[in-house]
């Protein structure tokens, strides 16, 4: 019988692919399609991806360079991925598997590698910026599929910014606890995977951070955030709100399909997401994006102590958390088939949102 259900599953998805009158058809190139993993990506098998991205840079005349920049608790390697210019003066930082329970961001981070190895349509902008990836920050989480890292505690929020912010009590526990979902840690940049990432940010001059996440639930179809979450989001200054909301809505609209009725923003600030949101549900797929402030989500989806509130607050780089959905509650081994034709669904608009960054 579950066969019959996961036969089924995999059918329904397939139905659901963009067709050429609903979606951009994915952009052009001259290679043939990347090969899908048959399994989440196993941590043993990153350096044979890297030497495989490499050897297809190569072939693309886009400079490419691997490094290990630190090392989780428990030892395992934290890699940092570069592809592009190494003198251009743009540098984008894309960070992915904060949560290692995320296994499905850290696959379309992988593939977001191998694509801009291959896609003639990132070469100029590689030829000109240069963009920076670690595709897995909390390899610990990830090994054991848990949130947090090895030490209990949300990399998200280990991030020395916001800290002395008093906490509302409905979330203290929360963040406070070691037992808590989001447990920051007991001060900031306790972990060495967030002293690793720190230091790779204060030996680069960045222009850019996204930091990407997965979920399943609450954020629905799909969110880009930026700071501030320690804050309410009326205390930006005009300056910093200037800043972030453009970029914010620029890379909500290169994430969502193009031409559909309302701007992202504006289906948000009116009151109409809701029915955007079941529409979207309906038919899985993330059809709509939409860039609002971190300080105005619901208290129970905020995260003080952020990446994007200290590099944007502290360094000064403006800074953006994409939050994917992914319509399927179950990251076990065998869903990597439905998460494979979801990238499929998503991959045009990771293309525009890379592009976007490098230009």
């Amino acid at each position: 019988m579950q066969f019959f259900k996961n036969a089924f599953f995999v059918l329904w998805m397939m139905s659901l692919l963009p067709t050429a009158h609903g979606f951009a058809a994915p952009l052009e190139r001259e290679q043939s399609d990347v090969k899908l993993e048959q399994s989440w990506v196993k941590l043993e098998n990153f350096p044979t991806i890297f030497k495989s991205i490499q050897q297809q840079a190569e072939q693309s005349a886009i400079a490419f360079e691997s490094k290990v920049i630190g090392y989780s608790f428990q030892g395992r390697p934290l890699w940092r991925v570069a592809l592009g210019n190494p003198k251009a003066q743009r540098k984008v930082l894309w960070v992915c598997g904060q949560h290692g329970d995320e296994p499905d961001g850290v696959q379309a981070c992988l593939y977001i590698l191998r694509d801009m190895a291959q896609y003639p349509a990132f070469k100029k902008g590689l030829e000109t910026s240069q963009i920076h990836m670690v595709p897995l920050l909390n390899p610990d989480g990830y090994q054991r599929r848990t949130r947090k890292n090895a030490r209990h505690v949300n990399l998200n929020a280990n991030w020395d910014l916001g800290w002395e912010t008093p906490l509302p009590a409905s979330v203290k526990s929360r963040f406070l606890e070691t037992s808590g979902a989001s447990f920051r840690g007991p001060k900031p940049f306790s972990e060495p995977e967030t002293r690793a990432l720190k230091a790779l940010i204060e030996a680069q001059d960045f222009q850019r951070v996204v930091d990407y996440h997965t979920g399943v639930a609450g954020f629905s179809q799909g969110m880009v955030l930026y700071p501030f979450t320690h804050a309410k989001s009326d205390t930006l200054t005009p300056a910093q709100k200037q800043v972030l909301y453009p970029l914010a809505v620029s890379q909500s609209q290169a994430l969502s399909v193009p031409n559909t009725a309302k701007d992202p923003v504006m289906a948000f600030q009116g009151g109409e997401v809701l029915p955007y949101l079941q529409q979207a549900i309906r038919k899985h797929i993330p059809e709509k994006y939409h860039a609002d402030a971190l300080g105005q989500l619901p208290q129970s989806m905020q995260s003080p102590g952020a990446l994007i509130d200290w590099a944007f607050g502290v360094r000064g780089i403006p800074a953006l958390a994409f939050e994917i959905y992914f319509p399927v509650d179950d990251l076990s081994e065998t869903r990597i088939k439905a998460f494979n034709l979801f990238y499929q669904q998503l991959q045009p608009g990771l293309h525009r949102s890379v592009i976007e960054m490098l230009q």
